[in-house]
């Protein structure tokens, strides 16, 4: 039997302002980086994550989940990232992190479990959504969990459902 990764993240209040800050913590997350890491800490733990994972296409995924998890970037990767304009900066940003989540996958089923999106980002909140048709072709499951008193979580979940067919949203239900 295969093994079930589960990566989870928990927003919290005080971070609700902040870029991208819940696929930050999930970054941290996949590498096993602790909140009392130092930068330094958690760039070495995400660079040999992503030498594992990646392999030979290291230079072309690591800068931008580097740049996500806002780890120190070594000089010869920064290239990658400098001249982009700051909508492509953000496509390659999703685009990464959906590399991340696909490289997980073909090691085995994974659970992306988001927790709080009632105080998530705009940034994090679009990337999540990057990630829901994924869950149609990768041994993934992408967990929401929010409160509907809070925030107007309904709306964007309908709103990001919308590009599943019906059949396919009963199943991932």
């Amino acid at each position: 039997p295969r093994q079930f990764a589960r990566r989870g993240h928990e927003a919290r209040r005080n971070q609700s302002g902040m870029s991208y800050w819940m696929a930050r913590d999930m970054v941290r997350c996949f590498v096993g980086a602790g909140p009392n890491d130092t930068p330094a800490e958690t760039a070495a733990a995400l660079r040999q994550a992503a030498k594992k994972l990646f392999g030979p296409r290291l230079a072309e995924v690591y800068p931008f989940i580097s740049q996500l998890a806002e780890t120190p970037l070594e000089p010869d990767m920064q290239g990658a990232i400098r001249e982009l304009s700051p909508a492509a900066l953000r496509g390659r940003l999703h685009w990464a992190f959906a590399e991340w989540v696909r490289a997980l996958c073909g090691r085995g089923p994974l659970a992306l479990v988001w927790e709080d999106l009632h105080w998530a980002d705009r940034s994090s909140l679009d990337l999540i959504e990057t990630l829901l048709p994924l869950a149609a072709e990768l041994p993934l499951v992408i967990f929401l969990v929010y409160r509907q008193t809070e925030g107007d979580m309904d709306t964007w979940c309908a709103v990001s459902y919308t590009h599943l067919r019906a059949h396919e949203t009963d199943s991932y239900l």
